[in-house]
């Protein structure tokens, strides 16, 4: 019974993300008017489904192998904290991170059991969630001035450019959603021990989520939090995107919005701050502080009830 309930929470837990977290992904494309919402429904959902099945088992090797051999009520505390947080958060309208506050769950857990830290590997992280923004701040912002100078002059056919920003912007969003798969959804299936029914489960609940979350997140991205044009998506979706990738080869799980909000940011301020909303983003770096020392003290206080 224990163990269909762990069932039951990684379906909530992965529809819940997935649908959320389609709009970071494909936002941009769509809020471009690049492709329609149907198209942006499916690359995220055939990008997520490619990432975790090719690359999702790299994550086994991150802080979910933590949990091995702990049993399974252990991890019925963890996805109960991830979820109660994701969806109060949600519903106060306060930005969080499901990879955050999964991470300090997991570590919470670990130390309410033990009572030590998991000292490597808690520095290992905090070393790329703060490394990983800057890096990707000045990344977008030296890419975007080049871009700029580059096809500032006239002579330049601004219809192959346009087409150019186009086509790569598709190609990026496919990518970035199969990063996501690899890096968030294999980090899910590494809590829940990457068994062959829970990755069925995350399969499924891959599709369900973004078909039936997705339409008011994607809309609200694509035009509240920042207003693209065609250089900026690119900039923004190729550093995220590599971002990530290098973070699931490393097994180290990334917050994709943290990634794609420091690339809009490093754009912007190549764009003269034309380009964003700073208080949309003084908030997300708030919440990725609260977001896994939340996870952390209530799934410490959880296990040791």
């Amino acid at each position: 019974m224990l163990e269909l309930f762990v069932y039951l929470l990684i379906f909530v837990l992965t529809f819940l993300v997935s649908g959320n977290n389609l709009s970071v992904c494909t936002g941009t494309a769509y809020g471009s008017g690049i492709v329609t919402k149907k198209i942006a429904i499916i690359l995220g959902i055939t990008g997520y489904l490619s990432g975790f099945v090719l690359q999702g088992y790299n994550m086994a090797k991150g802080p979910g192998n933590l949990l091995y051999g702990l049993g399974n009520m252990v991890i019925v505390d963890i996805l109960v904290v991830t979820i109660a947080i994701f969806i109060i958060a949600h519903f106060i309208k306060i930005p969080t991170s499901m990879v955050m506050v999964l991470t300090g769950s997991i570590f919470g857990i670990f130390f309410g059991i033990n009572g030590r830290l998991p000292v490597q590997s808690i520095i290992n992280i905090s070393l790329l969630w703060i490394t990983a923004p800057i890096v990707i701040i000045a990344s977008s912002y030296i890419i975007n001035v080049y871009l700029d100078s580059k096809y500032r002059s006239r002579s330049h056919n601004i219809w192959n450019i346009a087409s150019f920003y186009k086509i790569t912007i598709l190609i990026l969003t496919f990518f970035f959603a199969y990063a996501f798969g690899a890096n968030t959804v294999g980090l899910i299936a590494a809590v829940s021990g990457n068994s062959i029914t829970s990755k069925i489960i995350i399969g499924i609940a891959l599709i369900f989520g973004p078909l039936l979350l997705s339409g008011g997140e994607l809309k609200r991205i694509s035009s509240g939090l920042y207003l693209t044009k065609y250089s900026v998506g690119f900039i923004t979706l190729l550093t995220s995107s590599v971002a990530v990738e290098i973070s699931t080869f490393l097994g180290l799980p990334i917050s994709n919005t943290q990634t794609i909000t420091s690339a809009m940011l490093g754009s912007a301020f190549g764009e003269k701050m034309r380009m964003i909303k700073i208080e949309g983003f003084l908030a997300l770096i708030a919440s990725w502080v609260i977001a896994p020392f939340s996870g952390f003290v209530l799934s410490m206080v959880l296990v040791r009830i």
